[in-house]
């Protein structure tokens, strides 16, 4: 009985010797009232973890970095969402591009496009308006663009701001997102769809009027609801889409 008892105490001790296991990190979502949250868990169980970020008013996560615009400033953060850079910045909301690794490479606001480049935020020479953008190799920028009713895919280079070719985004409208090839995502009907560079189309039903796309991690775009209303997660995979709803605290 002692033996036993002696034994059942050591097997005890080990398990709370263990270390706790963490749930995977998944990325970062803005909530309706603009605190930055760490988004855990595995698809469709979802736990949130605040940053202790606030006052957000638009926020992208590549999965080993994050940008985020506050009213007065514009944040770089490392894969542990902490601030390891700030740049003044006018009020409202903006647009973020990583590159293939997932290091802050673009910045868009107040009309103007801006690079990351020699430690500061740099403009580059070419203004419009745009509703989503993505970086295309180490010179190049792709930039969706609204032209009166239409949106037009533009590929721009970041040196001089020209435009090196450009094409109408057919049956498009926004708000529209940019994966980091290049390929657009946007709403049609009831549909979220992915379209890549030759028009190859993926859908997944949602049934919802959308606010604003942001990337949420790797291979994920949080997507709200237009008028506040529900956070949803899009996981896109080489053969497919998927999409979940996002629980929210309570504000």
């Amino acid at each position: 009985m002692k033996k036993r008892l002696t034994a059942l105490f050591l097997s005890c001790a080990a398990a709370l010797a263990q270390p706790a296991i963490s749930p995977p990190s998944v990325g970062m979502v803005r909530d309706s009232g603009g605190s930055v949250q760490a988004v855990n868990g595995i698809a469709g169980n979802f736990l949130l973890a605040d940053t202790g970020i606030s006052n957000a008013v638009s926020a992208a996560f590549s999965g080993s970095a994050g940008m985020i615009k506050t009213d007065t400033e514009v944040l770089i953060l490392d894969a542990s969402y902490q601030v390891t850079a700030r740049y003044d910045a006018p009020g409202g909301p903006a647009l973020f591009a990583f590159d293939g690794t997932g290091a802050p490479a673009l910045a868009y606001y107040a009309g103007t496009l801006y690079r990351l480049h020699g430690g500061g935020l740099e403009a580059v020479n070419w203004s419009g308006d745009a509703v989503a953008i993505a970086l295309a190799g180490r010179h190049s920028a792709v930039v969706v663009v609204r032209r009166d009713d239409q949106l037009w895919k533009l590929r721009l280079s970041l040196a001089g701001g020209e435009i090196e070719n450009e094409g109408l985004l057919a049956g498009v409208s926004g708000p529209a997102a940019l994966l980091s090839d290049g390929a657009v995502v946007y709403i049609d009907g009831n549909d979220v769809v992915v379209r890549d560079g030759t028009g190859a189309e993926r859908r997944v039903a949602a049934g919802i009027q959308v606010d604003y796309f942001e990337r949420m991690g790797n291979d994920w775009l949080a997507i709200r609801e237009s008028g506040g209303g529900r956070l949803f997660a899009l996981r896109v995979r080489p053969d497919g889409l998927d999409l979940y709803q996002v629980p929210e605290v309570s504000q």
